[in-house]
């Protein structure tokens, strides 16, 4: 049977883009998000941090989602940015959320925490505040390392993840026999995953965003794992690979 099938399991998000170019490569999107994704209604320390926009020296998207669900609340109180204001998005994708809406984020070479931290702009800030936009939840590592270098450190948290039930298995035999590869965009995931796939998914090459996820996919029986930066682009030409 002929492998001609991607899974993708990022929640929500305009997948047109990336479908077309598995087309043009001649294979077919197969999306089951393995998590739903809500916003949460913002509490009063969150919103004391977006009236205090103008005291921050930067502003850290995590995710497509929290610029997604948390730009609009800021946008309702601050028509005009603060001038001061240093922009940043973890990767190409929330980068270009951002810019959507006309501003010009900075973006790490590595799309992760880690790469964030090797940026120079936030490696030299002690006594600077810092706005870390992100979902309930998740990890601490950022935020940690930034105190650690002096910085004052708040979040805005503004939507919530939870896990997508299916009926049975994530994938259908008949499925995993047409899959060429999967694609997991975070440790989260990837753990919500393991819970729904057969051991015959765990021997199909699994594209993941990082060295760290990738570890811990290993750990968890997965053979063919691919540390995978992610964009599009990137995760095309890996595929490309794999299909060749």
């Amino acid at each position: 049977m002929i492998r001609d099938s991607v899974l993708l399991t990022r929640a929500g998000g305009n997948n047109t883009k990336f479908a077309t170019a598995l087309d043009e490569i001649s294979l077919k999107l197969l999306h089951r998000p393995v998590l739903q994704i809500e916003p949460v209604d913002i509490g009063a320390r969150c919103l004391e941090n977006i009236e205090n926009l103008d005291l921050y020296d930067h502003i850290i998207f995590i995710s497509t989602n929290s610029v997604i669900y948390g730009l609009g609340p800021l946008m309702d109180r601050w028509p005009q940015w603060p001038v001061k204001l240093k922009w940043f998005a973890v990767g190409d994708s929330t980068a270009n959320q951002l810019r959507d809406t006309g501003i010009a984020p900075i973006v790490p070479q590595k799309y992760s925490s880690e790469g964030l931290l090797e940026l120079p702009w936030l490696k030299s800030i002690q006594q600077q505040r810092v706005l870390i936009v992100r979902g309930v939840g998740g990890r601490e590592t950022l935020k940690q390392a930034l105190i650690k270098r002096g910085a004052v450190v708040d979040y805005l948290e503004v939507y919530k993840r939870s896990e997508n039930h299916w009926s049975g298995e994530i994938v259908t035999p008949f499925e995993v026999d047409k899959l060429l590869a999967t694609i997991v965009y975070s440790a989260e995931s990837l753990m919500i995953f393991d819970r729904q796939i057969s051991d015959a998914v765990r021997h199909l090459p699994l594209l993941v965003p990082s060295s760290r996820v990738a570890g811990i996919a290993r750990e968890r029986g997965f053979t063919r794992v691919f540390a995978v930066q992610p964009k599009d682009e990137a995760l095309i030409g890996q595929l490309v690979d794999l299909k060749n």
